[in-house]
């Protein structure tokens, strides 16, 4: 991560390490449970624009000139929430719990946008023709465990279009 400058991915990776590594050498009387969320979208609370819907806003203002061939890991908001409560509720919770809603290419996320608002200024196409490399990731856990039922990519970003215009973000 250092090689490619992921400050904030390296910063949560040393952070949960250093959680693990507290457990491990103190065993204090309290268990710790890790929640691993992807790229978090959804309503916001807060008037301003955050980090995590930044691109979102960049696809419905035209901020973003092309369409990038990746795949993205995302969850809502709400289901991040809801997985802390139920691992605060659930003395069983244990572990890591890895927190995924949906792994669209960025085409997807754009169409899923343009639905969403249709006078969003989303790009057209991509200059790359190559098929995205998927990603694979198992969220049975937090599912059967935490009782967690995903939100599908169109409620994510019709909920953050929604919310970016609601707090006057956006003016389309």
């Amino acid at each position: 991560m250092t090689e490619r400058k992921m400050w904030y991915g390296l910063s949560k990776t040393v952070a949960e390490r250093e959680a693990w590594e507290f457990m491990q050498t103190t065993s204090p009387h309290f268990d710790l449970v890790a929640m691993c969320p992807t790229w978090i979208l959804g309503p916001m609370l807060q008037p301003a624009l955050n980090e995590s819907n930044k691109k979102i806003y960049d696809y419905m203002v035209g901020n973003t000139p092309v369409i990038l061939n990746a795949v993205k890991a995302l969850v809502d908001v709400r289901d991040v929430a809801m997985a802390h409560i139920a691992a605060f509720e659930n003395p069983q919770a244990s572990g890591r719990y890895l927190l995924i809603g949906a792994c669209p290419t960025e085409h997807e996320i754009a169409d899923a946008v343009q639905q969403a608002c249709p006078s969003a200024r989303v790009p057209e196409a991509s200059t790359d023709s190559s098929p995205a490399v998927p990603l694979l990731y198992d969220c049975s856990k937090a599912e059967q465990e935490l009782g967690i039922r995903f939100r599908s990519l169109t409620d994510m970003v019709q909920e953050t279009c929604d919310s970016l215009q609601h707090h006057g973000l956006v003016k389309l």
